[in-house]
Order: structure tokens, then C-alpha cells, then sequence
């Protein structure tokens, strides 16, 4: 198999739980105390653009987009030295874990 398209290993980073659900958002929280942010944006049928915003302690973290399982997420963050990829599983409605590609 060519390396190129390797498949890439989730590390888990973090488990979070609902605390608060609205209309166009929901608040979810980690064991640390970390505070999620979830701003749902309407659709507008433009591709390309996020069904999330996510924010973590009041710091923009990554914008979630569909994956082909219909249970995942990915977002990626820019870091100095290139991206990270992150993936948002959908546990239950109150419950997801978050991973790392690496």
C-alpha cells in the first residue's frame, strides 16, 4: 500500500458532555472543567463551509464538517508549524470524544 494514502491514527484528547442545549447552540463541558462552545450555523447550501463553530474556553478552536460516517466530524486547527486534525465522535446526544490524526 503507497504511504501517501496511509490512514491516519486517532488519538484520544478528550471526552465532553452536554450541559445546556438551544435552539442554535449547545454548551458542553470536559472533567477538567473546560468549557465547548457549539454555534450551529444555518444552512445556506454553500459547500465548503462549517455546520459548527466550535469554541473552547472563549477561544475559536475549529469549524466541524460532515465526514462520510454520519456519527463523525473533523475540524482542523492551524498551528505555526502546519495543521491538526481533529475529529468530534458522537457518542450519544449527550456525549463525544474528541481525537487527534496523527
Amino acid at each position: 500500500m503507497n504511504k501517501r494514502y496511509k490512514k491516519r491514527e486517532l488519538i484520544l484528547i478528550d471526552t465532553i458532555l452536554r450541559k445546556e442545549k438551544k435552539e442554535d447552540s449547545s454548551l458542553w463541558t470536559n472533567s477538567q472543567g473546560e468549557v465547548y462552545f457549539f454555534e450551529h450555523i444555518k444552512a445556506d447550501n454553500k459547500k465548503n463551509l462549517p455546520l459548527v463553530k466550535v469554541y473552547k474556553d472563549r477561544q475559536y478552536l475549529t469549524g466541524l464538517f460532515r465526514t462520510k460516517k454520519a456519527d463523525e466530524f473533523s475540524g482542523d486547527i492551524k498551528l505555526p508549524d502546519g495543521k491538526e486534525y481533529l475529529v468530534f465522535k458522537v457518542m450519544s446526544a449527550e456525549r463525544m470524544q474528541v481525537f487527534k490524526k496523527v
